[in-house]
């Protein structure tokens, strides 16, 4: 989270002090992970309240409009797909017990410049003055804003002094706006260039990653494990090539008759839906040695938080023993000595997800599905 220390350098009262400087957030729904900022992407940092801030984190003060004259702190950002905004988050080093802010959201005119009240944040009352990120939901739980430039803003009332925190760092010219004394101007017309620590947080329409695992665990029959990657409100649509189908997230699934099968698998969360398919060859038996050997592992707890713990029976043969992430990456692997049955693999350290353990040996394959849960 942010540096914060006990007391923090700060700008307020008089109009020459009107800098209340919001971050440029050029944000950009369904960008990667920590995708570098090229001035049009903003930074996605995890650790963040937020996953659009353009800040570095750190704290090096805050400003104000000052006690005695109401005033906005607003910011540009550019939405280039249909998207929900659900909050805007900012952070307060000195709430007052009693005071509140509210957030606006304004469409912008011909210049950029903020133009027409579009909506508003829930407002928020501070019920202590311990500083922190505050979060701001969007009245009726979210707002769908088209794509288009919006300015998002903090409302500080006459009586009050909102102290916003600032950084240093990252500060573009033309994007950052104050309301003072009737119109919009620029941060920089005030002689600050900084970075204000205010956020906004989108539902992030990120298409579905989609992937699936197919077993065979008996004669003409197979489990198939959705492997893919969503966000929220997912159904799953299996289409087994032989004319049957399944909205099971993983479903079991018995063939007529041996062959080639093309199985296909939809996935459709909050954002869109994706397909993928593959072949599977299905046969009319399955491997004894497959099955003594998977019926002999031991792995606990399933799911796991903080460790998974495998066992199995001395086979008296050396083999490898990895972990790999629903899209194939390996993220653990190990060469196991033939006398030993037991080892540990740590898991706290890699995101809720579902992934594959998988046991080589001789040139065979063995799998279990493996759900880390935080």
């Amino acid at each position: 989270g942010p540096l914060v220390g006990d007391t923090w350098p700060s700008l307020s009262a008089a109009p020459v002090a009107t800098g209340v400087l919001p971050a440029l957030f050029s944000a950009r729904a369904g960008v990667p992970l920590c995708a570098p900022w090229d001035g049009v992407e903003t930074l996605r940092y995890a650790m963040s309240v937020s996953v659009y801030a353009r800040d570095d984190n750190r704290i090096a003060g805050n400003l104000s409009i000052g006690q005695g004259t109401e005033g906005l702190s607003g910011q540009s950002f550019d939405i280039v797909r249909e998207d929900r905004i659900t909050s805007i988050s900012a952070f307060i080093t000195e709430p007052v017990v009693g005071q509140s802010i509210v957030g606006e959201i304004y469409t912008t005119d011909a210049t950029g410049a903020p133009d027409e009240l579009f909506f508003t944040t829930e407002e928020l009352v501070f019920e202590d003055t311990i500083p922190g990120f505050f979060n701001l939901p969007i009245l009726g739980g979210s707002l769908l804003l088209d794509e288009g430039t919006y300015v998002v803003v903090l409302r500080e009332a006459a009586d009050q002094s909102l102290t916003l925190a600032y950084t240093d760092a990252n500060f573009q010219a033309g994007s950052t706006w104050v309301f003072f004394q009737g119109a919009w101007s620029n941060s920089e017309d005030f002689n600050f260039l900084v970075t204000y620590l205010l956020r906004i947080n989108l539902n992030i329409c990120i298409d579905p990653q989609v992937g699936f695992a197919a077993d065979s665990i008996a004669p003409l029959t197979y489990q198939f494990t959705d492997l893919s990657q969503t966000i929220g409100g997912t159904s799953w649509s299996w289409d087994f090539g032989d004319g049957n189908t399944s909205t099971e997230q993983n479903p079991t699934h018995e063939y007529a008759q041996a062959g080639d099968y093309v199985v296909c698998l939809t996935v459709t969360d909050s954002c869109s839906s994706v397909a993928v398919c593959d072949t599977i060859t299905v046969e009319m038996t399955v491997g004894i040695e497959q099955i003594t050997f998977l019926d002999e592992l031991a792995v606990f707890p399933n799911p796991a938080s903080s460790q998974i713990q495998v066992s199995w029976q001395n086979t008296g043969e050396d083999f490898q023993l990895s972990l790999s992430n629903a899209l194939g990456q390996s993220l653990w692997s190990r060469n196991v000595n033939g006398s030993e049955t037991f080892l540990e693999i740590p898991v706290s350290h890699m995101p809720d997800g579902l992934y594959e353990l998988t046991f080589q040996r001789n040139n065979q394959l063995f799998s279990r599905r493996i759900i880390v849960s935080h």
